[in-house]
């Protein structure tokens, strides 16, 4: 273990010269209880170098020194704090190469030179070298010196809070990112998804998007694809449920010639389509077993086969993927592997519904769509080459409207209600949309109603049942008529 003392030669230290006696900080420090268990010396000096050259000519006469002239500019501005640092960290760096693998216990003195040279001691000492920190002062012509007690830590104390600092930047600033501007909101619910997602997509793990089908899993793809180190690389999107189970398969890895009747030539696949960019694999909890497997491997060992050959291919892609599955209630169920759950559920987000963001983004997007739609409509129509100016009127929303909007529950999420306000434009001549338009542009999905019947172990009154039931009908039939005749 070599203990070893830096510190820059000041200005007080250079008085030897005219006294021809060593004085000064360093000087003191050297001949301090502190400097007795000095292995090593080294300074740094930006003064004239014909001075510094003399004062160490004086200085290792006593003790073994080496010293470095700094650059000129340097000497122009001893309070260039980023000069400062480079020199001073180019000359550990220095030191370091000279000890090889040598342990070492680093020693500053903070007091020679410049405010900004001794900031520079005390911002490396308490973080990069935990250093012992020195300082000096003259009282009555004699130099004292302590160890410069510093009650904190940067590294500890503030380095933290300043990453903590800066990832809340990061929060309170995803607005300005394209990708996500484009997610219309003002709830807080949505806020905080979206904080989340700025937030994940500056790392590099799998994310998986969690949501009701509608609810705009491929647009937060994305944006976190778009906000992260992969944005200038590319990004694929495929449905995992809308493609047939021995197609998907080389869709994803590729193909060698001949893997098939069919195949001419070789084909990459998307993996190396995007290989340093992003792969969003939508409904992955309608893959195979099998392709689960394949999955799990690029994920593990980032490694890729092409079907029909055993040709590997390495490759490194961001996988999100997204669900509107309960995947843990599948690896239960041993239709999705536990292994592969883990590995893609690291940044886990999941997507409200609209109905569950409330009534001012549910009216945010509607009024969004609106806008889009009437541009849209309203552009001129081209027919065999001829450009017929468009009847469409532009429209808004009556007050009645918007309030059938933010009543209905919207189960298709964003999707459904943007199709149905197309919809309404499309049937609507005037130029007001209202509640009686919205109605007759949702589509209702019937379900088939099954009465909750509750069979216990003891059996079940079917007398009563079949009374309840009578009861019931007799009820609305005598609700819809005037007399008891026109009921039966």
């Amino acid at each position: 273990m070599r203990n070893i003392m830096v510190s820059w030669i000041g200005n007080n230290d250079l008085k030897s010269i005219d006294k021809n006696k060593l004085t000064g900080p360093v000087y003191a420090l050297l001949n301090s209880k502190h400097g007795k268990g000095f292995d090593e010396v080294y300074l740094l000096c930006n003064y004239e170098e014909k001075d510094s050259n003399k004062y160490f000519e004086m200085l290792s006469q006593k003790h073994k020194i080496e010293y470095k002239y700094t650059n000129k500019t340097l000497a122009k501005s001893p309070m260039n704090y980023e000069l400062i640092y480079e020199e001073v960290e180019n000359y550990l760096k220095h030191i370091l190469n000279l000890q090889k693998d040598k342990e070492i216990n680093w020693h500053f003195h903070t007091s020679p030179g410049t405010q900004a040279m001794s900031s520079v001691w005390v911002l490396l000492g308490k973080t990069k070298y935990n250093a012992k920190l020195y300082y000096s002062w003259l009282d009555k012509d004699i130099q004292r010196v302590e160890e410069a007690k510093i009650p904190f830590d940067i590294s500890i104390d503030y380095l933290p809070e300043l990453y903590k600092q800066r990832e809340q930047k990061v929060i309170e600033n995803w607005d300005i990112i394209p990708a996500f501007k484009e997610v219309i909101h003002s709830s807080k619910k949505m806020k905080e998804v979206l904080n989340r997602a700025s937030v994940v997509a500056k790392y590099n793990v799998p994310v998986l998007l969690l949501g009701e089908t509608g609810t705009g899993k491929e647009l937060f793809a994305k944006g976190i694809h778009k906000n992260s180190d992969r944005k200038d690389k590319a990004f694929e999107a495929v449905n995992c449920g809308a493609i047939p189970a021995d197609l998907i398969e080389t869709m994803l890895f590729g193909w060698s010639k001949g893997a098939f009747t069919s195949s001419v030539g070789d084909s990459k696949g998307l993996f190396l389509k995007c290989n340093g960019g992003t792969l969003f694999l939508d409904e992955v909890g309608e893959l195979s077993l099998n392709l689960q497997v394949k999955l799990l491997r690029v994920l593990q060992e980032k490694k890729i086969m092409r079907v029909g050959d055993n040709k590997t291919f390495d490759v490194d892609v961001r996988i999100i993927t997204a669900t509107n599955r309960n995947l843990a209630e599948m690896v239960v169920e041993n239709k999705f592997r536990e292994d592969l759950f883990h590995r893609i559920a690291i940044g886990v987000i999941e997507i409200p519904s609209l109905k569950a963001r409330g009534g001012s983004d549910i009216v945010k997007i509607a009024e969004y769509f609106l806008e889009e739609t009437n541009d849209s409509f309203s552009e001129p129509v081209s027919i065999k080459n001829m450009n017929i100016q468009n009847p469409y009127i532009k429209k808004v929303f009556s007050i009645s409207a918007m309030n059938e909007i933010k009543k209905y529950n919207w189960p298709g999420n964003v999707r459904e209600l943007h199709n149905s306000i197309i919809r309404a434009c499309l049937w609507n001549q005037t130029d007001t949309i209202n509640a009686e338009d919205i109605k007759k542009a949702i589509i209702q999905f019937i379900k088939k109603k099954t009465d909750n019947i509750e069979i216990s172990d003891e059996g079940v009154d079917l007398k009563k049942i079949l009374f309840d039931i009578e009861k019931k009908y007799i009820e609305m039939a005598l609700s819809k008529t005037k007399s008891k005749k026109e009921a039966a």
